[in-house]
């Protein structure tokens, strides 16, 4: 039931040794635990999955990675670091206790410069417990807490802070807010506010052609091509008359910008641009 972020007097060690092993053992992924699931030219999509070894009611994990990392998503934490090495990832309001014995499993996905040599996790941990799956390990007691620091990300000439993807249908924009273009993906958000309670909501978004696909730590996800659905977790499927559902995600489109949007449906009914049969 504890809380840590800080790392007791000689855990440091314990994050450096799988540096060690991976000099001599060779290779890039030195973490069994962590699945990935895609690759792209910036970035990859992957599980880091392990057993906890205790209860938690309130966690934050600490994850190591080998090189220099820009930006790192996590869709069951916020995401925080001070070196762009160390990253921390930290529990929120819907997830937020485990008891001992629960199988959990992390979605991240580190993203840095087209092409650049990919940065891997070396080391992860939760309250002293490693989850990086290559070794068992004994839980140091924790000395305090260190509460971790947001950093924004560096804008720099190759992690551009605005996108210039072009939507073909002006009334999107009312509904669609374009972020960041990260070269390869960018963040969008749609706003949607229901007229009566529902109990469950659905999002259809229709793109001007084929996108790679669509992240998302508030919706499970479905489609492929250019016809996409997003639909509520257990959750956070409940949403009043009157309040707005501001629906984050991360399209993945490869180089360039991102499609512009056809048609966005919420609950199968149209918010902006034309109904695609």
């Amino acid at each position: 039931m504890r809380r840590s972020t800080i790392l007791a007097p000689g855990h440091h060690l314990l994050l450096l040794l799988p540096l060690l092993l991976r000099a001599v053992l060779g290779g890039d992924d030195v973490c069994p635990n962590l699945h990935i699931n895609a690759v792209w030219p910036d970035g990859y999509d992957a599980l880091l999955s392990f057993e906890l070894d205790h209860t938690v009611e309130g966690w934050t994990a600490t994850l190591r990675f080998d090189r220099y990392l820009p930006v790192l998503y996590c869709w069951q934490g916020t995401v925080s670091t001070q070196d762009y090495k160390v990253w921390r990832v930290s529990n929120l309001n819907w997830d937020a206790d485990y008891v001992e014995g629960s199988r959990v499993s992390l979605r991240i996905q580190p993203r840095y410069q087209y092409n650049a040599k990919r940065p891997n996790l070396i080391a992860a941990e939760i309250d002293g417990q490693n989850i990086c799956g290559w070794m068992t390990t004994h839980r140091p007691s924790p000395t305090t807490t260190l509460a971790p620091t947001t950093t924004r990300v560096p804008t720099t000439t190759w992690l551009p802070t605005t996108t210039t993807t072009t939507v073909s249908n002006d009334t999107c924009l009312d509904v669609a807010d374009i972020g960041t273009n990260y070269g390869a993906a960018t963040e969008v958000s749609v706003s949607l506010t229901p007229t009566r309670d529902i109990q469950h909501w659905r999002v259809d978004i229709e793109f001007e052609s084929e996108i790679v696909s669509i992240s998302s730590r508030m919706a499970e996800i479905t489609g492929r091509g250019a016809s996409w659905t997003l639909s509520d977790k257990t959750f956070d499927g409940t949403i009043h008359a009157g309040q707005t559902l501001v629906l984050e995600f991360l399209v993945s489109h490869g180089v360039g910008n991102m499609p512009g949007f056809i048609s966005i449906a919420f609950n199968q009914i149209i918010v902006c641009g034309e109904y695609v049969p």
